[in-house]
């Protein structure tokens, strides 16, 4: 190879490593270029925590990945900034869906998702009344804890009051909403300490509402028992698990029980939570 040849060779290699340089660096930083937009811009990412293990999760209808069996987590990194249709799934169980933005720099999170069983059965276990007050007396039930009210709710009308398993959240209910008060500032969910949140409306009576882990709220209203998260950015996962006429709802938050009243038969879920 000539002298000229191997020089000109050289001269190239040099100017594609300083055109390729910048761009693997910006690279390497999270930049990107939003065709969309046309400019170049910082990605972001999508952090979501999902009990149970292993759940896929799938952004704008594309799989990113599953949680891991260790930590059950999963990160999703170098996003170009939007809104993204997320879908958080796992056989058997109910979906979780929301529409979440992400930004340049930041990682939007949806860290305390629960899925629930698609197919949730009661069983009979009682009819006799003083069986059913033995078993019912034997469990940790939480229903009619004594707590102290906080004082923007003393001269509020509501049907009943509990506070969170980690005393960072106020449920309250009347007879046709349920409602958080936050007692803490809760930075993942987007919530100051005082802020209070209309979870949901119904034209039926509600009977009772009790919290069923820090996240998720348990209730029934007319015959039908629900469960709702109380993450309310964008919209409310509310799944309805089945229907007893009148039922009377217990849940024993130690073992993780859930006991329903109806008709004086006394009844005892599948479980609900891993």
């Amino acid at each position: 190879m000539q002298k000229r040849t191997r020089t000109i060779l050289f001269v190239a290699c040099l100017l594609l490593f300083f055109l390729a340089a910048p761009s693997a660096i910006l690279y390497s930083q999270g930049y990107r270029f939003d065709f969309d937009q046309k400019r170049i811009t910082q990605t972001g990412a999508f952090y979501a925590k999902v009990s149970p293990r292993g759940a896929k999760i799938y952004l704008n209808n594309k799989l990113r990945g599953a949680t891991s069996f260790i930590d059950s987590s999963l990160l999703v990194e170098n996003l170009l900034p939007g809104k993204y249709e997320i879908e958080i799934r796992k056989d058997g169980y109910h979906s979780w869906q929301k529409t979440l933005i992400v930004r340049e720099r930041e990682v939007s999170e949806a860290k305390h998702v629960t899925l629930f069983p698609q197919n949730i059965n009661a069983e009979f276990i009682a009819s006799d009344q003083e069986e059913i007050k033995t078993i019912l007396a034997g469990t940790q039930l939480n229903n009619n804890a004594q707590v102290e009210i906080p004082e923007t709710l003393i001269d509020f009308d509501f049907s009943g009051f509990e506070i969170s398993p980690d005393k960072k959240r106020a449920l309250y209910f009347t007879e046709h909403e349920v409602i958080v008060l936050f007692l803490e500032t809760q930075y993942d969910l987007g919530q100051s300490q005082g802020n209070k949140i209309f979870l949901t409306r119904f034209s039926e009576k509600i009977g009772k509402a009790v919290w069923l882990n820090n996240y998720y709220i348990l209730f029934n209203v007319g015959n039908g028992l629900k469960i709702t998260e109380i993450d309310n950015r964008d919209r409310l996962n509310m799944i309805d698990l089945f229907e007893y006429k009148n039922p009377e709802i217990y849940w024993d938050r130690n073992a993780k029980n859930l006991y329903l009243l109806s008709e004086g038969n006394l009844y005892k879920a599948s479980s609900l939570l891993p």
